[in-house]
């Protein structure tokens, strides 16, 4: 299955909302959507990307941000959130695109590593990530604060 990818733009919103119940089983705000989104486009350091068909329908989306190191050679690196394929379309290769054209763009931006994190009961996605070659060598902790 081809995918042609771009930034995240306000028509894809309703779509994107829809598709992010089922990563987080939970709706969607889309005005508080919306005001993200316009943020995003003013920063040079994320890339709220998505995924679609040769129809137009969004079938995938992730938001990677470039973030400054200050150990060592002080060099970027990315880390990845909400990463997401429609159920329907996985085991198609969408993922594997998009997780080229994600690196692609960590290139141009000089990071050294990518970095995401996964829920512990998500084994397939955990799959999915370490068959593209990311590895789990580290732990990951979370705090939530509201």
């Amino acid at each position: 299955m081809m995918v042609s990818f771009a930034p995240i733009a306000k028509p894809d919103l309703p779509s994107l909302a829809l598709l992010y119940g089922e990563l987080l089983e939970v709706n969607s705000n889309l005005a508080s959507m919306e005001r993200q989104l316009a943020q995003i486009n003013e920063r040079s350091d994320y890339l709220w990307l998505g995924g679609k068909m040769e129809t137009g329908e969004l079938i995938a989306s992730l938001l990677a941000i470039r973030c400054l190191d200050t150990t060592g050679e002080c060099r970027n690196f990315m880390v990845l959130e909400n990463v997401i394929v429609k159920s329907t379309c996985r085991k198609q290769g969408v993922g594997r695109q998009m997780m080229a054209y994600i690196e692609a763009q960590a290139k141009i931006w000089q990071c050294d590593y990518i970095i995401l994190v996964s829920s512990g009961f998500r084994h397939d996605a955990h799959r999915f990530y370490e068959a593209v070659g990311y590895t789990e060598d580290v732990r990951g902790f979370r705090k939530c604060l509201l």
